[in-house]
């Protein structure tokens, strides 16, 4: 069994913490398919890994047939292979050579003589259920992600990526009055979201929508 080594730069996380850590650093949009990507990368084997299987620790020793099979539920770090069906080799079948055709001393010298079918009548393949398999605990191997700053507001560590959604927060910040004309909003707020994001602001159409996506919000809370 391989084990990885673990170095202060390097820290154990459990499946569900890796979702939570890569949804931190997505887009609104993308946070989603933060579980999924997770799944993904410990199926891809991108990091070293351990889990549990009936409580015994296991490190980086799952089969290809696992990953591949396996049903991964991020929330509880665990993975099940579901209950499969194997075809091996019917042992029963005779030995064929030469021409392959049918001799009858196979059946004569089979164990079952008087069985009615002959050996060729029978299966190539016969049926092996292999039962489902479940481990837990599953932790990945990754950098280990520093602790933010007590001082640090919450709200700094995820700002807003699009420009509607910035337009959306200089419109909170500025605290405009509902019922303004467009052209006196832009006024306000383009060179308020200019000095703020140090970039040209957004189209009037993309301004308007967030104005009233604001205003809505503010109807709400009342």
């Amino acid at each position: 069994m391989a084990k990885a080594k673990v170095d202060d730069t390097l820290e154990w996380v459990s499946l569900h913490e890796t979702s939570r850590r890569i949804a931190e650093r997505s887009a609104p949009d993308e946070k989603p398919l933060a579980a999924y990507l997770a799944a993904l990368k410990f199926k891809n084997l991108e990091y070293p890994y351990r889990y549990r299987d009936g409580g015994v620790l296991h490190e980086n020793d799952l089969s290809v047939d696992f990953l591949r099979d396996a049903v991964i539920d991020v929330a509880v770090s665990a993975a099940t292979q579901p209950e499969r069906i194997e075809h091996i080799p019917n042992p029963d079948l005779p030995l064929v050579r030469g021409d392959c055709t049918p001799q009858a001393q196979w059946i004569s010298r089979s164990p079952h003589p008087f069985l009615p079918l002959g050996p060729f009548s029978r299966p190539y393949y016969l049926e092996k259920i292999i039962p489902a398999k479940t481990i837990t605990d599953i932790e990945v191997l990754v950098p280990r992600q520093n602790e933010p700053s007590v001082a640090e507001p919450a709200a700094l560590k995820a700002e807003p990526r699009t420009k509607h959604d910035r337009m959306l927060h200089i419109l909170r910040e500025l605290g405009l009055q509902c019922g303004m004309k467009p052209h006196k909003v832009r006024k306000v707020a383009h060179p308020a979201y200019k000095k703020r994001w140090k970039t040209e602001p957004p189209a009037p159409r993309t301004t308007q929508r967030a104005y009233e996506e604001y205003c809505e919000a503010l109807a709400a809370e009342k």
